[in-house]
């Protein structure tokens, strides 16, 4: 299920390592795995060359029976010796396993040790699969996370953190209010803030406890909104983080591209969006007053709207801070 030390790497996949001990155990040159959904190959996995054929057709196989190359329906024999073996899967779906040899035939033991895995190859490409989708999406929930400067931190009814999301850890190194200090507890510049952290730990530990907003950084402005959750049916505390996001920090061209701007005209989008000024953005562009007035009339016409505040809405409502 790729659920050891050595999976924990992106984009692990363990399946060719269990194949080649497959390979090892019955003597084959070559083994391979397949799933296939309504006649369509989904996923497939191989070691050795040339791979062990699949059979093109499934529906024509028998499930939990090892067939060899001589009696495999409606497929001649093809070259050197094939043991292959289907099971059912979710509805429409099937697995198979094939091993092959060139220079010699397989013993029946062989075919034995392959047929003694079928309790077990369904169930583990099931949870195998399982497990990767969980894993793409906390992917993309790291991503969005990250993209939107949020994140979340589990705490102990003391304040210890628990655990924490990648995005809140980079949050809170670069807060110049807090940092997370050596024991696991978060350590507050302001000593008022420091008090309200933990009167919403408690509050957060109670069953009747309310969400309680901390702002934690200035520079940058950071908060935290701490509440509760359920965690081994107690109610534990649970930090919301919320970090400031700079329109500056999206790239130019995608900007350019997406709202169909020029450079110059995506670069003061930018900065409305961050709330400057036309004064401060001529000023940070090196352009004169002239020029940005007559810019940001170009840009609102592009983006049909009229006003600044229109810009800070669509910016910020937009999906271009995923590009």
């Amino acid at each position: 299920m790729g659920d050891g030390p050595e999976a924990r790497q992106p984009r692990a996949d363990l399946w060719p390592a269990f194949l080649a001990l497959l390979a090892r155990r019955t003597g084959a040159s070559a083994a391979t795995i397949a799933i296939e959904r309504n006649g369509r190959r989904t996923e497939i996995w191989s070691i050795g060359q040339p791979p062990a054929p699949v059979p093109s057709d499934l529906a024509q196989l028998r499930r939990s029976r090892v067939y060899s190359q001589l009696d495999l329906p409606g497929q001649p024999p093809g070259p050197g010796f094939l043991r292959v073996l289907k099971w059912p899967m979710e509805p429409g779906e099937y697995g198979v396993a094939a091993i092959q040899r060139l220079d010699r035939d397989f013993r029946a033991i062989d075919a034995v040790k392959l047929s003694e895995l079928l309790p077990f190859l369904p169930q583990a490409l099931t949870s195998w699969r399982r497990i990767a989708q969980e894993r793409v999406r906390a992917e993309c929930d790291r991503f969005l996370a990250g993209r939107l400067a949020t994140g979340w931190a589990l705490f102990s009814a003391g304040g210890q953190v628990l655990d924490l999301s990648d995005s809140a850890q980079r949050l809170i190194a670069e807060a110049e209010g807090i940092r997370l200090g050596p024991e696991g507890r978060l350590q507050f510049r302001d000593i008022e803030a420091e008090r309200r952290f933990q009167g919403a730990i408690a509050e957060a530990g109670s069953v009747s406890g309310s969400p309680s907003l901390i702002r934690i950084s200035e520079s940058p402005l950071l908060h935290m909104v701490v509440t509760s959750t359920m965690l081994a049916g107690s109610p534990t505390p649970l930090g919301l983080l919320r970090g400031e996001r700079m329109a500056r920090g999206v790239p130019v061209h995608e900007v350019a591209r997406a709202f169909n701007l020029t450079r110059s005209e995506a670069l003061l989008a930018l900065l409305l969006a961050d709330g400057f000024t036309l004064g401060d953005a001529a000023q940070e562009l090196g352009w004169t007053i002239q020029t940005a007035r007559s810019c940001s009339k170009q840009v609102y016409a592009r983006l049909n709207v009229h006003s600044q505040a229109d810009v800070v809405r669509l910016i910020h409502q937009s999906a271009i801070w995923f590009a």
